[in-house]
């Protein structure tokens, strides 16, 4: 982007998708603390694993991995 059309964004037209972005990242945080990632067991971080039922989606799956 150049200065020019970087001076003409209008930040006010992608508040929704701010705002969605923001809820999502806050639903990660709460499924898959910062805490807890250096522990996060396999089934519960990748993709194509069998996960136990009712313990959600994997985190790379939020991601859109």
């Amino acid at each position: 982007m150049d200065a020019r059309a970087a001076g003409e964004f209008d930040r006010g037209s992608v508040t929704e998708d701010e705002s969605a972005a923001e809820d999502e990242r806050r639903q990660v945080l709460y499924l898959f603390p910062l805490e807890d990632w250096g522990t996060l067991l396999l089934e519960r971080y990748a993709l194509g694993q069998a996960a136990p039922p009712g313990s959600g989606p994997t985190k790379l799956r939020l991601q859109g991995q």
